[in-house]
């Protein structure tokens, strides 16, 4: 990772306005001080007396509130090597947020289905099947969000339920 410049995502500077995803404060300060020029190494360097490594700069990329500029240095992302790619690790790009309900609930069905399996195994993801069946609402999908990001908390995926807010987030307005 060493020589990545990286700038704040939308769903960043968002989370710093709103603190709605209540980051740990080291992972806070990070994303306060990424600002696209420097590189991930001085970033690093910088802010390691406050106990904050490449490791929190990953979380925050793999949340979707940062990402990547340039490379100063050559050579690969160590990330990719070392991590599998799935749904919840991969920032998901900006999509079209439809402004009716009707294209809301889809949109959010299709997230829901896909994650669910992730998140869930067994019968809690029957369960979990279940609920999302019998969503009809925007209150629905909330509800079933939060049961979502309340196993992804407890099982100490927090990255992942960070990730997850980030992604549904705009379809609940």
């Amino acid at each position: 990772m060493d020589g990545v410049i990286f700038t704040k995502t939308v769903f960043g500077v968002d989370e710093l306005q709103q603190r709605q995803l209540r980051l740990h404060p080291r992972l806070r300060t990070l994303l306060v001080m990424i600002d696209g020029k420097q590189s991930s190494t001085d970033l690093v360097k910088t802010l390691s007396p406050a106990g904050i490594t490449e490791e929190h700069l990953l979380q925050l990329q793999d949340a979707g509130l940062i990402q990547p500029v340039q490379k100063v240095l050559r050579g690969s992302d160590e990330r990719d090597a070392s991590r599998p790619a799935t749904l919840m690790s991969v920032p998901q790009p900006v999509e079209f947020v439809p402004q009716d309900e009707a294209g809301k609930l889809m949109a959010l069905g299709r997230m829901y289905r896909e994650t669910i399996p992730e998140v869930f195994s067994g019968k809690a993801a029957s369960v979990a099947m279940k609920k999302l069946e019998k969503a009809e609402t925007i209150r629905d999908f909330i509800s079933l969000g939060n049961d979502i990001i309340s196993e992804l908390n407890g099982s100490k995926r927090v990255t992942m339920a960070v990730a997850f807010k980030a992604r549904v987030k705009p379809y609940l307005r």
